[in-house]
């Protein structure tokens, strides 16, 4: 299990940080652009969990992968295919939320890596809706705590401040794997501009 924090020290800054199963810790510190990250990330966990995907970003780093390597720039070399894939996706609901518009799933599909059924879409939206509420309630110098298994399609975790943890969150139902039509293909592009990784800021120290 991937402990997933996402803290907020001040409005202008904030730190993601992931612990796995065996203790160790990867982290990164996100500077001007922490708000966009913040938002970023959550997408990455509603795509992941929704889909069942066990290779994007958090697989990725359940897996062992420190977080710079995911640039597909670090020592690991070059992403796998989903990890590309997922990047792709959670780009294109990063894109219909900064466009202030609801996309058409003909829209959507005509540009996405793998064709997605209108009810993947709409649970995928709902459950980065329910983590952006959550995200903007969580005050400076606490975090939003989530779980990830890396097994697949999941219960969401509930996530909550760091101030009010009892647990990894209570068990919330989702649509699956079972939303999502074809198959997952291929691609070889790699990600990039401000969305993606490798315009995070460099890793500093933890506070």
């Amino acid at each position: 299990m991937l402990r997933i924090e996402i803290l907020k020290p001040s409005a202008e800054q904030g730190l993601l940080r992931c612990t796995r199963a065996d203790g160790s810790v990867t982290w990164q510190k996100q500077g001007r652009h922490a708000g966009h990250f913040a938002l970023h990330d959550l997408t990455h966990y509603s795509v992941e969990t929704v889909l069942g995907y066990r290779q994007g970003f958090f697989g990725l780093v359940a897996a062992g992968w420190d977080i710079e390597d995911t640039t597909g720039k670090g020592a690991r070399g070059a992403l796998p295919p989903e990890a590309v894939e997922v990047e792709r996706i959670v780009g294109l609901f990063d894109s219909e939320r900064a466009g202030g518009q609801r996309w058409a799933v003909a829209d959507f599909n005509a540009v996405a890596p793998r064709p997605l059924r209108a009810e993947a879409i709409e649970a995928i939206r709902q459950r980065r809706s329910q983590l952006f509420a959550q995200w903007r309630a969580v005050a400076p110098g606490d975090c939003l705590e989530l779980a990830f298994d890396g097994r697949g399609p999941q219960r969401g975790c509930a996530a909550r401040p760091a101030s009010a943890r009892t647990g990894m969150g209570t068990p919330e139902p989702h649509a699956g794997a079972a939303l999502a039509a074809g198959e997952r293909q291929p691609v070889s592009a790699s990600p990039g501009g401000p969305g993606s990784r490798s315009a995070r800021s460099r890793p500093a120290p933890p506070r």
